[in-house]
């Protein structure tokens, strides 16, 4: 990941604050950096060009979707994109559009509710404000599920 070799870790941009020692070379860390660079202007590119833009990454940590998501925003796209990148976007790009990715009659679709009359990035990341978590139309987690008991 180029935010790891960067010394950049879990931050979200390049910009936040000093970076610390990556424990890679100096070449290697500014080359990190550079690329990190072009991707900006990549995401920024394909949003304008109207390029479809699917949430994924193949590294550390993994599973976590709301870093990804909050990158995607400090780099150019509007929250809405960003979860609609993570959404319908994911499932078009793997060919599950038809299964998955949306709320719609006869698709499958699982749900986050969230305590948050604003919706922003901190309040995707932050743990506390998951209100309820439906998998399949059951509730399976979030704070009403711990105080009603189900």
């Amino acid at each position: 990941c180029y935010y790891g070799v960067a010394g950049l870790g879990g931050r979200i941009g390049t910009g936040e604050a000093e970076e610390t020692s990556s424990g890679w070379v100096r070449p290697l860390v500014e080359l990190a950096h550079h690329n990190l660079d072009e991707a900006d202007r990549t995401l920024r590119a394909a949003r304008a060009a109207g390029v479809p833009i699917a949430l994924g990454f193949d590294w550390q940590p993994f599973g976590d979707v709301g870093l990804e998501l909050a990158r995607m925003v400090h780099h150019g796209l509007s929250l809405h994109e960003a979860l609609a990148s993570a959404t319908g976007g994911a499932a078009r790009a793997l060919d599950l559009a038809e299964h998955v990715g949306t709320v719609a009659p006869g698709l499958i679709a699982d749900l986050l509710v969230l305590d948050a009359r604003e919706l922003d990035v901190a309040v995707l990341r932050d743990p506390g404000r998951v209100w309820r978590v439906y998998q399949g139309g059951t509730p399976v987690a979030g704070s009403s599920c711990a105080a009603s008991g189900s």
